[in-house]
C-alpha cells in the first residue's frame, strides 16, 4: 500500500498493512532553516525532501 492508500483506508474503516508515519516537521524545518542549523544532510533540501529522505508521509496543517 502506499501512504496515500494507507490514509484513504484508514479513514474508511478498512484495514492497513502498517501505520502510516505523518510526523509534523513543519516547525522543527522553518526553524532550523531560519537559524541555519538544519542537519547538513538536510541543509539544502526543501520540506517535502526531507519527508521523502526519512520515507515518511506527509501531514498536512491546512493553511489558508
Amino acid at each position: 500500500m502506499t501512504d496515500r492508500e494507507r490514509v484513504l483506508a484508514t479513514f474508511a474503516g478498512e484495514p492497513i498493512d502498517r501505520v502510516c508515519w505523518q510526523p509534523r516537521l513543519e516547525h522543527w524545518y522553518n526553524y532550523h532553516r531560519k537559524l541555519g542549523s538544519l542537519p547538513e544532510r538536510y541543509a539544502g533540501m526543501e520540506l517535502f525532501d526531507v519527508y521523502d529522505d526519512l520515507g515518511c508521509s506527509v501531514r498536512y496543517a491546512g493553511r489558508r
